[in-house]
């Protein structure tokens, strides 16, 4: 049997951030999902480096804006652009 330990929200806060890679560079962590829309997300990139260590994507409807043109998902967004709040 094989224990996977993740670490969600990657990307959302420096402080995740840090923890994810503190907690990957010491091999306590086997994966991490990084939400692409939130401000530290381009720091992901890091990680890939990391021998077997996976980095996937956290679906994320609801927190921030998408990625996408807002105008290609009018049923997703506010008027101004951000999710629908929960």
């Amino acid at each position: 049997m094989k224990l996977i330990i993740n670490a969600d929200d990657f990307g959302l806060t420096r402080g995740v951030n840090r923890a994810v890679f503190d907690l990957a560079g010491r091999g306590s962590l086997s994966s991490t999902t990084v939400l692409v829309n939130q401000p530290y997300a381009s720091e992901a990139v890091e990680l890939l480096k990391l021998p077997n260590f996976s980095v996937g994507l956290h679906c994320n409807l609801t927190e921030g804006a998408p990625i996408s043109k807002p105008e290609s998902i009018p049923f997703l967004v506010d008027a101004n652009g951000a999710f629908f709040p929960t």
